[in-house]
């Protein structure tokens, strides 16, 4: 996330189990930038100059980067689509809909929902909202008996609903198969 001098905070993406932060291997820092946990994490740090030299190696592991690295370019695009041109209902249901899929690529998560520590807060603070807009949007998605957010747990009740609203696409975030799986896998 990153802060803003009037104290105001702009979530610029969620990192989940597996993910690489700091994916741009300190090539361009994004200054003012900050990285903060929600629920316990095991991080693990790793030179630079051996993911340069992973990435530019033949084999699974360096298509294993590649991929990581332009699925979260494609997520954060999604997620500037949604601050930008979404309403607000959409780019609600389009996040949760996405953290869905990427929880399920780690078996945290099935189509009937995902444990969700995030709050209105946090939510808001990634669509550029405020949280009661949020609260507002919640209800309709529930008055839709699209999905509900309840005690940490985002339940998906018509998850096809929820797809044409948002406009969703996994794209780049489907499963892998094959020698991409096993690659994808190594990272995580």
């Amino acid at each position: 996330y990153q802060l803003l001098a009037d104290g105001s905070r702009q979530i610029i993406n969620f990192h989940l189990p597996g993910d690489l932060l700091g994916s741009n291997f300190g090539v361009v820092p994004v200054a003012g930038t900050v990285a903060a946990t929600l629920t316990d994490c095991l991080v693990g740090r790793v030179d630079g100059s051996l993911f340069e030299q992973i990435r530019r190696s033949p084999g699974r592991l360096a298509e294993a980067l590649h991929w990581a690295s332009a699925r979260e370019k494609a997520i954060i695009q999604q997620h500037l689509v949604s601050i930008g041109r979404r309403s607000a209902l959409a780019g609600l249901a389009h996040l949760l809909l996405e953290l869905g899929e990427r929880l399920k690529l780690v078996l945290l998560a099935d189509d009937s929902g995902f444990r969700c520590p995030l709050t209105q807060e946090h939510l808001a603070d990634a669509l550029g909202l405020t949280p009661i807009h949020i609260n507002r949007m919640l209800r309709e998605l529930r008055r839709m008996e699209a999905l509900t957010f309840r005690r940490g747990f985002v339940h998906f009740h018509d998850r096809d609903k929820l797809v044409r609203l948002a406009e969703y696409e996994t794209g780049c975030l489907e499963p892998l198969s094959g020698k991409r799986r096993v690659a994808a896998a190594a990272l995580a």
